[in-house]
């Protein structure tokens, strides 16, 4: 019988992989058996990551509305920019009687 070795795993993979496993409703040994990781290590990760991974999540989260409100004020400007290239554009035929 091959011994088989053990996988070692970023901080970085195992964080990423306790944000998956917060953001989904799958149970852990669904999530397990995607990943082929035992769902006794993911437990010990959640267990190790858990509240560092929430304050992230709820960052991202706050971060948000003030995202929005940003994108929201370029697209007004854009909009007004947009606005005054077309009132300026010659009106070709408009004259024209049909």
């Amino acid at each position: 019988m091959e011994k088989q070795s053990r996988n070692k795993y970023t901080e970085e993979f195992k964080k990423r992989t306790v944000k998956y496993i917060l953001e989904q409703s799958k149970s852990m040994p669904e999530i397990a058996g995607e990943l082929d990781i035992s769902a006794g290590l993911l437990h010990n990760w959640k267990q190790k990551y858990r509240s560092e991974i929430q304050a992230e999540i709820q960052t991202e989260v706050q971060a948000s509305p003030d995202k929005i409100r940003h994108l929201e004020q370029q697209l007004r400007e854009m909009e007004a920019v947009n606005k005054s290239k077309i009132s300026r554009m010659p009106t070709y035929g408009k004259n024209l009687k049909s």
